[in-house]
């Protein structure tokens, strides 16, 4: 383990110390993020962007904040891959994140305690159980610990949810606050993972995406007519719907999805500082792909503008803003379906089928099924 911090007390497992098998370590059935379709996110979007950043910073080390989950898998895999890659096999890992119960926590501090024993894993590196939702509580410890370790180069936001609910949306402004005071000289990432469909919505959803809706310059309506014809249609109804719709359709996922990444660029910054690098999206319980996985880079030097979801108006007409927002529209138009993908290249399903195998053993699953559950 490593302290880039300073002096710090080590992690030692004392169930593992006395040869006893943790209940934590008991439970490992397969997840459906297990299957080799999130492999493929963690390599060719969470990770490649991730040896980028270092590549274009060299920085000496990346700080991570996420909702890991109790196995810990992309610390894992982060880990590996940094020590593997000649250009980042000097670059240190340090992870703060939250899980929200007591047995995850109980698994994660079990895996961890294993990640600490890697050289290139900073040993201050902690996992602590709050809800990503708590941040947005003046006062409240989960923003306190957040503020302590920031600022971060790396946030994953993976939510089984959808993001469009209030106190997704204020948490999620809380983070990039805090970024935003602590990160200036920084370059970092943002990752999103959430559900797109209607019926994923919360109540309180529809008003946010309207008041996202009715602050479009037409410019950039224009774009979005050009390239998502059905949504741009919806886009229009949904300003004039008086009531709630729970619509799952493919167009309606586009609608999410576009005004999801207007508002994050309407909020984020006056100025051309972020980017949509990555897009990628797969199926769970819809015909249709109904969970987007998004990658964002922030440039150094980046500022909080006034959100888009509070204001009566808002100007948002600027070239160099309608710039910003109409490259990632055209990011997003070309959006990988990663089932599509694995389905018509069986070489590459196979690869992250063998890779995410391999990773689950190294946290301690019993793959015999594993495969037979992959294909499923």
């Amino acid at each position: 383990m490593t302290d880039i911090f300073g002096d710090g007390e080590g992690f030692i497992d004392i169930n593992e110390a006395m040869g006893v098998k943790s209940s934590a370590s008991l439970n490992r059935e397969f997840k459906p993020w297990h299957k080799p379709r999130k492999q493929l996110i963690r390599d060719w979007q969470w990770w490649e962007h991730i040896e980028r950043l270092i590549n274009d910073t060299s920085y000496s080390a990346i700080k991570y904040f996420g909702l890991p989950g109790g196995d810990l898998l992309d610390l894992e895999y982060f880990s590996k891959k940094l020590s593997e890659t000649e250009k980042t096999k000097d670059t240190i890992l340090f992870a703060y994140g939250f899980v929200n119960n007591e047995s995850t926590k109980r698994q994660a501090e079990e895996r961890l305690s294993k990640l600490l024993d890697k050289e290139n894993v900073c040993d201050r590196s902690k996992i602590d159980k709050f809800s990503f939702q708590s941040i947005s509580t003046e006062g409240s410890e989960s923003r306190a610990r957040l503020i302590e370790n920031s600022p971060y180069h790396f946030f994953n936001i993976d939510l089984c949810n959808n993001i469009i609910s209030k106190d997704y949306i204020d948490a999620l402004r809380t983070l990039l606050t805090v970024q935003s005071r602590q990160a200036q000289s920084l370059t970092w990432l943002l990752s999103i993972t959430t559900r797109n469909n209607g019926s994923s919505l919360q109540s309180n959803a529809y008003c946010i995406l309207k008041a996202i809706a009715k602050n479009i310059d037409e410019e950039v309506i224009e774009k979005i007519q050009e390239l998502f014809t059905e949504a741009h249609t919806l886009i229009n109804n949904l300003i004039e719907m008086e009531e709630e719709v729970k619509d799952d359709s493919k167009a309606f996922s586009d609608v999410f999805n576009i005004l999801f990444i207007l508002w994050l660029f309407t909020y984020l910054t006056t100025y051309q500082k972020g980017k949509l690098v990555s897009s990628m999206n797969y199926t769970v319980n819809n015909d249709f792909p109904d969970l987007s996985s998004f990658v964002f880079r922030v440039e150094q030097g980046f500022e909080l503008n006034q959100d888009p979801t509070e204001a009566t108006s808002i100007t948002i007409s600027t070239q160099d803003k309608n710039v910003v927002l109409i490259d990632a529209l055209e990011k997003f138009s070309t959006t990988m379906d990663v089932d599509q993908h694995l389905s018509e290249n069986v070489g590459d399903f196979n690869k992250f089928l063998d890779e995410m195998k391999k990773l689950l053993k190294t946290c301690g699953y019993d793959i015999s099924g594993y495969e037979a559950f992959a294909r499923n």
